[in-house]
């Protein structure tokens, strides 16, 4: 199925634009040095944020189904639980 008619041009741009900071990432991280290192850390975090954000639009679809269950719910909690946890050293 098609789906690309269902997406305005500009949510596609900004789409696609989400992928940058993860190839900034990979070309600092392969560039070597400190940056190596800031990339790394900064790929991660944008990574967790990301995650992170998966857990809110499932918490935003269990509300607007308005038959969530609390299972719903909690699992729309834990990628942002998962993200922290992955932080600590």
């Amino acid at each position: 199925m098609d789906m690309d008619h269902l997406l305005t041009p500009a949510a596609r741009w900004l789409g696609y634009a989400g992928l940058l900071p993860q190839a900034i990432a990979i070309g600092l991280a392969l560039h070597g040095g400190e940056a190596a290192y800031i990339a790394l850390a900064g790929g991660f975090a944008y990574a967790a944020l990301i995650f992170s954000f998966l857990g809110g639009v499932w918490w935003g679809q269990a509300l607007a189904s308005r038959e969530a269950g609390a299972g719903t719910y909690i699992l729309a909690v834990l990628p942002s639980l998962i993200g922290l946890a992955l932080f600590l050293p």
